[in-house]
């Protein structure tokens, strides 16, 4: 009986000791020893409010709960996008710092300015492509034209006498300013702000005609103060149904889009990059999320790490093209 108790208690240790060896093996294979574990940032490079903003804080906190670790916003602005882009790659990648950039910064910059001081392919570890976000095209009242052929014709019959605002050189509206006036044939003054909010009184006075913006400026129309020509939607937006696509005012060709990705410094750990990934596709296709932004105009929209690759390569071709045709250079 002795014997039996003995050779139960030997099988028994020798169970544990083969679990205990076998433990710490499993636990090697979590993505860097069990991530997260500690607060993940993700740095939005625009004041706090704006559209980007909102976005990234809702997308933040379901991240959070899908990952199990804490996601805190961050807001440095500046210069388009680029001091926080810039912020984020000199940080250590180790998958706790990223950044929400902007298309100007991902496609269009280092094509202005070629001491832009980044290199995409080099220096950018892409994770996914966030989303899509309407672009309206705004018009001073003061102007005659109400529809976007009017204002082309006017434009035509005028030239050199349109101006348009934009949130600074080399911002989304600047670039859909230099991008209208190409596919529309115009003579147009580009007239750079500090940011959306600096060149608003502007535009609402007539002393600017134009401005790009986020759908969140519609509040201006429904005032009075502001007209909307267009959107660039493939189709029409249910909160806005009024506003024609350019497509339908007559400016098929007008195919800038603004869009967001989810970027970090080059050299994020293989695993850490797939977790994230995986959390993401998660996020942005929950339908709370995405029932919330689209009626905002903001197609969330998810992509593998290859896949934003190959959509910043198509972007930043299309854009290269556009500033070299139209001279555009660093101020």
């Amino acid at each position: 009986m002795q014997c039996q108790r003995l050779s139960a208690l030997l099988a028994a240790a020798a169970l544990s000791l083969a679990a205990s060896s076998i433990l710490p093996a499993a636990h090697a294979q979590a993505p860097a020893g069990g991530f997260p574990n500690k607060p993940i940032t993700i740095v939005v490079p625009v004041t706090a409010g704006g559209p980007s903003d909102i976005m990234t804080r809702a997308i933040a906190q379901k991240l959070s709960a899908e990952l199990g670790g804490s996601v805190v916003v961050e807001n440095r602005a500046g210069a388009a996008g680029l001091l926080g882009l810039k912020h984020v790659l000199a940080q250590k990648p180790d998958g706790y710092t990223y950044v929400m950039a902007g298309s100007n910064v991902l496609a269009s910059l280092p094509h202005i300015d070629p001491n832009v001081g980044y290199d995409v392919a080099r220096d950018i570890e892409p994770i996914s492509l966030i989303s899509k976000t309407a672009l309206i095209l705004f018009q001073s009242p003061a102007l005659p034209a109400r529809t976007l052929g009017e204002l082309v014709a006017y434009g035509k019959a005028n030239p050199g006498k349109l101006s348009y605002a934009s949130a600074g050189p080399a911002s989304t509206a600047h670039l859909s300013g230099e991008f209208l006036a190409q596919v529309a044939g115009l003579d147009m003054v580009h007239v750079p702000y500090k940011g959306s909010s600096a060149a608003m009184p502007d535009l609402i006075a007539g002393r600017t005609q134009l401005f790009f913006d986020a759908a969140q400026s519609m509040s201006f129309v429904k005032e009075g103060q502001l007209r909307a020509l267009a959107i660039n939607t493939p189709r029409r937006v249910p909160a806005f149904p009024d506003l024609p696509t350019f497509a339908e005012a007559g400016l098929p060709s007008f195919t800038i889009e603004l869009w967001f990705a989810l970027v970090s410094a080059k050299g994020v750990p293989p695993a850490i990059v797939q977790r994230m990934s995986d959390a993401l596709r998660k996020v942005l296709t929950d339908p709370e999320l995405v029932n919330r932004f689209a009626g905002q105009g903001v197609q969330l929209q998810w992509t593998s790490p290859a896949e934003l690759v190959a959509y910043t390569g198509e972007q930043s071709a299309k854009m290269k093209k556009m500033i070299v045709d139209r001279g555009i250079k660093a101020q």
